[in-house]
């Protein structure tokens, strides 16, 4: 991100983030899909992530079967694709799952975002952005949200996991001390950087090099059960 987000303290003693809101709701981001790709697309998907939303992210990473026994992996915005690509097939079996049915899934990322945010008032935890899951709890295909919460240097705070069902918060884990999140490898970070920019500069398009990247989070691909 280029932007430095700082912590700001309320006259109410609680610490919440502050910045304005310019990100968009996981659910634009599925329409966007649904309407550039097909709908077909929105049945196939079990996998949607988002990064440092303040308090929703500008980007959405979707993963879906392809239909053809691999995975595709899309970034998306509110107006456009801007990369997609096949998930390498090595990878795959790591991240597969249930699809995620869109008539369970009924409370979107800003819901869960408000859930989060109400748990760390009443635990007194500052926080500076979010990042975003959303794929079915393991062994079921009842969608959940995790979201981490995470300070101005990205480092995570806590992590809080939502229904996507019901929106109750079913689990929250706090950190003592700020815990780094595992480092994707070099070639993932510049792929993402590169997504990045484009979000940042409004470009709709890239080269074909960032279309065939596989822009993989490795902490994203690993479903974390609720506890």
């Amino acid at each position: 991100m280029k932007h430095l987000l700082f912590l700001v303290f309320l006259a109410s003693t609680f610490i919440l983030p502050c910045h304005a809101a310019g990100g968009i709701p996981a659910r634009d981001a599925l329409r966007t899909l649904g309407r550039v790709r097909g709908a077909s697309w929105l049945d196939r998907v079990i996998q949607i992530n988002g990064d440092r939303g303040t308090d929703q992210p500008a980007t959405w990473h979707i993963i879906a079967n392809d239909g053809k026994g691999g995975l595709r992996e899309f970034f998306v915005n509110a107006k456009a694709i801007i990369s997609e690509g096949p998930v390498p097939a090595d990878v795959v079996a790591a991240i597969k799952g249930p699809a995620v049915d869109a008539k369970s899934y009924v409370k979107d990322s800003t819901h869960a975002f408000v859930a989060a945010n109400e748990t760390a008032k009443r635990v007194r935890l500052g926080f500076d952005s979010a990042n975003f899951r959303l794929r079915c709890a393991p062994n079921t295909k009842t969608p959940v949200w995790s979201l981490e919460l995470l300070d101005a240097n990205a480092l995570k705070l806590a992590d809080v996991t939502v229904s996507a069902v019901s929106g109750k918060v079913l689990n929250t884990v706090l950190y003592p001390q700020p815990v780094p999140p595992p480092q994707a490898p070099t070639q993932t970070r510049q792929n993402m950087d590169k997504a990045r920019e484009v979000v940042n500069n409004g470009v709709k398009g890239v080269g074909r090099g960032l279309q065939r990247a596989g822009s993989w989070i490795q902490r994203q691909f690993t479903p974390q059960p609720p506890q």
